[in-house]
C-alpha cells in the first residue's frame, strides 16, 4: 500500500479504523508516547462487539446510502477505497 500526500511525500504508517486500538499503540510507541488505551467514546447505545451488531450497525447505515448518495460517496473516496483495498460495494 503506497499513499502519496499531495506534495510527493510519503506517510511512514497508515493505521486501518479496523486495527485502531494496535494501530495507535504502535504510532505510540514509534513516537515515544506512552501507551494508554484510546477512549470509547460516542459509541451506538447498546452494542456490543458480534456479528448481529455489525450486521444490524450495517444495515442502519445501508438505510441512509440510497439513490445518489452511494454514487457520490464511491466516487468521492474511489482512490481511498481503492488504496486500502476495500470495495465500493
Amino acid at each position: 500500500l503506497q499513499i502519496e500526500l499531495g506534495d510527493g511525500r510519503l506517510p511512514d504508517f497508515v493505521g486501518r479504523l479496523e486495527s485502531l486500538d494496535a494501530d495507535f499503540r504502535r504510532v505510540a510507541r514509534d513516537v515515544g508516547l506512552p501507551q494508554v488505551d484510546l477512549p470509547l467514546l460516542n459509541t451506538m447505545a447498546g452494542w456490543a462487539p458480534g456479528a448481529d451488531s455489525l450486521r444490524a450497525a450495517r444495515d442502519g447505515m445501508e438505510g441512509c446510502l440510497t439513490g445518489g448518495n452511494r454514487e457520490l460517496l464511491a466516487r468521492r473516496y474511489a482512490r481511498d477505497l481503492a488504496l486500502g483495498g476495500y470495495s465500493a460495494e
